[in-house]
């Protein structure tokens, strides 16, 4: 009888997550409540870091089979032309990523009631050709006016453009020291 009982109640909480994971329920919410803001705070930062380009998001795509497929796709349009993600340069590209996370940080911030002035961003450097090493340099000074920022980076010309700088460098026992070197 206590195993049944147990069953029971397994059986009511597996439903509830049935229904809470199906076609009307969290997925549902994020893709009708939470997208147009995503679109929105996300264009609100292209026009400060990047005027003319904007991305279009698009839920719900039409299947071969004539069903719908719950899909997320996001086009972009620089300067009235659209354009997919393949098609944007290397700069642009950093600036699409980096846009569509800290618009996604504002819908969150919005909606959790959080005040954050903090960014972390890590290595997002790496694959920076010179043109884009200066877009983003200029997207980072932008938004520093908002934001305190860290930025980890092996890159010395990155290095070289920001006031303070925290080095970390490992021994030859692999220990790691910290140290902060000022440029003038």
């Amino acid at each position: 009888k206590e195993n049944i009982l147990k069953l029971e109640k397994d059986y009511v909480v597996h439903q509830q997550v049935v229904k809470a994971f199906g076609s009307n329920g969290i997925p549902a919410l994020i893709t009708f409540n939470i997208l147009n803001d995503f679109q929105n705070e996300t264009n609100i930062l292209f026009s400060k870091l990047r005027p003319g380009l904007q991305a279009k998001f698009r839920a719900i795509k039409d299947r071969s089979d004539g069903d719908k497929e719950d899909t997320l796709d996001i086009d972009y349009v620089l300067n009235g032309y659209e354009l997919e993600y393949e098609q944007l340069s290397g700069a642009q590209k950093f600036l699409a990523t980096l846009c569509l996370k800290l618009g996604l940080a504002e819908v969150l911030k919005k909606r959790l009631g959080i005040d954050m002035k903090f960014l972390l961003i890590d290595e997002a450097d790496q694959s920076l050709d010179d043109a884009t090493i200066e877009v983003f340099e200029d997207a980072i000074k932008d938004l520093q006016k908002e934001y305190k920022i860290l930025i980890i980076s092996h890159n010395k010309e990155i290095k070289e453009k920001y006031s303070n700088i925290i080095s970390v460098e490992q021994d030859e026992n692999l220990v790691s020291h910290a140290k902060l070197l000022e440029n003038k």
